[in-house]
């Protein structure tokens, strides 16, 4: 369900954006068939472009964790949801189903009525289009290849309106009210759509009005048909109605004016707005690699290597001098250089020790973040030579999001209950993603006898689907092999 919803906020995102163009620069254009075409593309477009993501590449450095815990970034678990969020899905599912069934209902309501009146009625066959005069509407319209005119109107005004009605049917626009239908039933609860159609519905009356005035006996008589029918009736989903949008505008758009085909080249609007929605729900595609800059040259050298048959970048540590100099961290926004100093415990002057280093760094640096949540924290260390001969370090930290446990598992308990088991276990659903709390769990689990050390292997899965929200959602996996 989370995929349809994101999908049609990704296809309501589309349609905003075609309409905002419309909008601002095309509505008062008169090249109405090229609008056509880019509002019958709109539709199209909000329906098709959902399905494609564009994808980054971002690197991320190798975490050092506990050697006992498994950390995937891809591969999602699917576990049970909390009882909590399957309740308000479930509720949100009931109303946007009630909302398309009102929909569809409405849509029928109205459409069948009609079918009724073709079935009993007698029409008058013409070229292209069939003519039905009937009472049962005081409004003319055409509903795809039929005509429907009130008896009560006189042969001249009703022969504006054949006229009027003849392009819809001949520039089928039927086909583009019904696009609209099928997204507006999907897409109901999205202001922008209503909008759309009346767009759509405006635009087609333009088309018609420009067709219908070349055939036209005079120009007055045609507006003045439509001055006649401006109170006739209302309007009905699928069809396209003689007096739709009869206000001062559609009489300007009548008159002929020639434009500039220049004009024609604001529709490129559009492609920078489409790049721009593209880039908006990109998505990253993460590649796990560890740095290392070489003190004798300040340069970064890298070689690739294999861990549990996946291949990682990694860098060769370099030899250093015997003191250090200054300490930089770039990055760093949750945690100032002064306590990152400190949390470091290593200050300029004190002696190299490229193994204390590297303790402090994937111990307490990194423990102060993904103690917290930040599960996808990552700290790169980068050394140059400095003028005096010192080791001058510099720490490139990624920090990222906040993670909460969603569901934690256990796999392989036969005998142990769940109950007795999650008793033992220092994370819980909701809290903040440890690593101390995950490496307590696990000890816990060892010393209480009841499953074996060396079989005990935590799994974290982190649905990288949610990393871009306040908090993204990780799933814990204990796999245990009981005594």
């Amino acid at each position: 369900m989370e995929s349809f919803a994101f999908y049609l906020l990704k296809s309501a995102v589309w349609l905003a954006g075609f309409a905002l163009v419309y909008i601002l620069f095309l509505r008062n254009e008169r090249y109405f068939a090229l609008n056509r075409i880019y509002l019958v593309s709109g539709i199209l477009f909000s329906i098709v472009f959902p399905f494609f993501t564009w994808y980054y590449t971002v690197e991320l450095p190798i975490m050092q964790t506990d050697s006992s815990i498994e950390i995937l970034g891809s591969g999602i678990r699917k576990t049970s949801i909390e009882e909590e969020s399957k309740v308000f899905q479930f509720s949100l599912l009931l109303v946007y189903i009630t909302g398309i069934l009102f929909v569809v209902f409405r849509t029928f309501r109205q459409t069948l009525p009609i079918f009724r009146i073709i079935k009993k009625s007698k029409a008058y066959q013409y070229d292209s289009f069939k003519l039905i005069r009937s009472d049962e509407y005081q409004a003319s319209f055409s509903f795809i290849s039929f005509v429907f005119v009130n008896p009560s109107i006189d042969e001249i005004e009703t022969c504006e309106i054949v006229n009027h009605e003849q392009e819809h049917i001949r520039q089928k626009h039927w086909i583009d009210l019904l696009l609209f239908e099928i997204l507006r039933t999907v897409q109901w609860f999205n202001p922008i759509i209503w909008l759309y159609g009346r767009i759509i519905r405006q635009n087609h009356e333009y088309l018609a009005d420009r067709y219908a005035l070349q055939r036209s006996s005079s120009t007055a008589v045609y507006r003045g048909a439509l001055l006649n029918q401006m109170f006739s009736g209302s309007l009905v989903s699928l069809t396209n109605s003689f007096n739709y949008s009869l206000n001062k505008k559609r009489f300007n758009m009548m008159k002929h004016t020639i434009q500039s085909p220049i004009r024609k080249l604001k529709l490129a609007i559009i492609f920078p707005v489409i790049a721009g929605i593209f880039y908006a729900f990109s998505a990253p595609e993460y590649h796990y690699v560890s740095a290392h800059t070489d003190a004798k040259d300040g340069k970064t050298h890298s070689y690739m290597a294999s861990i549990n048959g996946t291949s990682y970048k990694t860098w060769p540590t370099a030899e250093t001098p015997s003191t250090i100099g200054t300490i930089s961290w770039l990055n760093n926004s949750i945690y100032t250089a002064k306590q990152l100093n400190e949390t470091l415990g290593i200050k300029p002057g004190d002696s190299y020790s490229g193994e204390k280093l590297e303790d402090r760094m994937y111990g307490a640096v990194s423990d102060l973040y993904l103690d917290h949540g930040y599960l996808f924290f990552n700290i790169e260390k980068i050394e140059s030579v400095g003028d005096n001969g010192t080791e001058d370090l510099i720490f490139k930290l990624y920090e990222g999001n906040r993670f909460k446990i969603r569901n934690i598992k256990i796999e392989g308990n036969d005998k142990v209950p769940m109950r007795e088991i999650e008793k033992l276990l220092s994370i819980k659903s909701g809290d903040l993603f440890s690593r101390r709390k995950l490496n307590e769990s696990v000890r816990s689990l060892c010393m209480s006898g009841k499953f074996d050390p060396n079989g005990i292997r935590p799994e974290v899965l982190p649905d990288l689907n949610t990393q871009n929200e306040k908090f993204g959602k990780v799933d814990l996996v204990f796999h245990v092999k009981e005594l």
